[in-house]
Order: C-alpha cells, then structure tokens, then sequence
C-alpha cells in the first residue's frame, strides 16, 4: 500500500506561537517556513499530523506493512530534530507506526512504516489522523526549516493537517 500527502496548510509552532507559511510556486512544491528566525525560550515544538484524504477508507490486510509515502523532504539546520510517531487512534486500533527521527539534512522523500498488527483486515476511515511528525527546535539557531513536497498525482492520498 502506497499513499501521498497533499499539502496545503499552515504550521504554528506549539510553545512560542510561531507561524510557518505555507508558499506554493509554479511547479508545485510548497515550503513551511518559520517567520522568526530565533527563538528566545529552551525549545520550541510543532506537530504535523498525517490524516487519510481518499474517498473511500484504506485498507490494511492482517500483519501487512504499509509504506506512507509523505513527499516532504526536510533540509533540517543543527539543533532541530523531527520524530515521527503514532496517533493515539493508530495505538487504539492496533497500528503501529514505526517511529523513527529525523537529523540535519535530508532530502529523500519521508516515508512513515505502518503495520497492522491484528488478526483482522483494518479500515482506515477517511479523514481519520494516523501518524504525527513533531519538529523540536533548541535556542540560538537560526531556523530556515523548510519543507518541500511535490503535489502527488494518485487518486488515493494523505494530506498533512497542522496544528
């Protein structure tokens, strides 16, 4: 199972009520980026949360892992971290999100490993947040986070919500 993200929206960093603006140019790809470039306090957070975008549900098949292939390459400055993890409904319905993190650059598209680890095929209702991405940011950098992502072309997509 492969699904995309489309991305459309604003990102507003949880602790210090920074906004990241969302630019889309000619070719399509859009960039989250931070409109102050310091911080003043410990750390700061913001959270990205993958939701299922498709007209009918997702289905993931009994032990079946299921690559989400999100669009978004990070080129992430010293100091800043992003981890990806589970959603609290994922945890509910017996999906694992594989965690993992995020350093520095990289610029390959993100991919987020599910695996349905029940006995029974599970059915990811439209609209329903299975995954989230938090960035972390520490003091005294100077934050020029971007995030680009190619608008997909498949009919059965993901799309970021951000809070």
């Amino acid at each position: 199972t492969t699904a995309y993200i489309a991305p459309s929206y604003q990102l507003k960093s949880l602790k210090q009520n920074l906004i990241y603006v969302v630019r889309t140019n000619k070719t399509k790809v859009v960039k989250f980026f931070q409109l102050y470039p310091q911080l003043n306090t410990s750390y700061s957070e913001a959270t990205a949360t993958l939701s299922v975008n498709a007209t009918h549900p997702v289905k993931i098949k009994a032990h079946q892992q299921a690559k989400v292939e999100t669009g978004l390459t990070l080129d992430i400055p010293s100091g800043i971290t992003s981890i990806i993890f589970n959603h609290h409904w994922s945890t509910q319905m017996g999906l694992t999100v594989v965690p993992g993190a995020l350093y520095l650059q990289n610029y390959a598209n993100i991919a987020v490993l599910i695996i349905n680890n029940t006995n029974h095929t599970l059915e990811i209702p439209p609209g329903q947040r299975i995954a989230s991405i938090q960035f972390m940011e520490t003091p005294n950098n100077n934050l020029n986070v971007s995030l680009q992502c190619q608008m997909p072309l498949q009919s059965k997509i993901l799309k970021i919500h951000l809070k």
